[in-house]
């Protein structure tokens, strides 16, 4: 087992959920939880829909994702949560999801990432399997680093997703 995977399996996980796709993070990279609501949509700035201002005072940028990873412009209806998660370079990442769910390590099987979707440009370092269904595993940082790189090659990097939506690895 690679120490990435030994790092995964021994963390407690938060789910977070864009559409019908989910990811998993370590727990530790999520900070907090704020209401879509919060967000000033007149603070936009490149890709992001706008800011909010956290609960020590600072303001970040918000983003969205959808079910493929693409961003968007606007939340879609279901997603009403801002997970605020650690980016990995002591900075947060705020991201609109739909649902947010605290998983012990033990409930998640682990596979490695099918070679159609091994990429540079995905956040995903790996597959688990939660409750009979598919969800990716990766971090704040890299969920970080995929935003500020604009997801151009989103469709590409995660060419699996159709796969993963409907639960099935393949």
């Amino acid at each position: 087992m690679t120490a990435l995977a030994q790092q995964f399996q021994a963390a407690q996980y938060a789910a977070l959920s864009f559409g019908r796709f989910r990811v998993v993070v370590p727990l530790q990279d999520l900070h907090s939880l704020e209401p879509v609501l919060d967000v000033d949509t007149q603070q936009r700035n490149g890709h992001s829909i706008g800011s909010i201002e956290l609960r020590d005072g600072c303001s970040a940028r918000v983003y969205c994702l959808d079910e493929l990873f693409s961003l968007c412009d606007a939340p879609p209806s279901d997603q009403r949560i801002c997970a605020v998660l650690d980016d990995g370079a002591e900075g947060e990442l705020c991201l609109v999801c739909g649902t947010v769910e605290a998983l012990p390590g033990e409930v998640l099987t682990d596979f490695p990432m099918p070679a159609c979707m091994t990429s540079a440009a995905t956040p995903l370092a790996g597959l688990a399997l939660l409750a009979g269904r598919v969800v990716g595993r990766t971090s704040g940082g890299a969920l970080a680093q995929f935003v500020a790189a604009g997801s151009a090659a989103a469709a590409e990097a995660i060419c699996g997703a159709e796969q993963l939506l409907d639960g099935t690895l393949v």
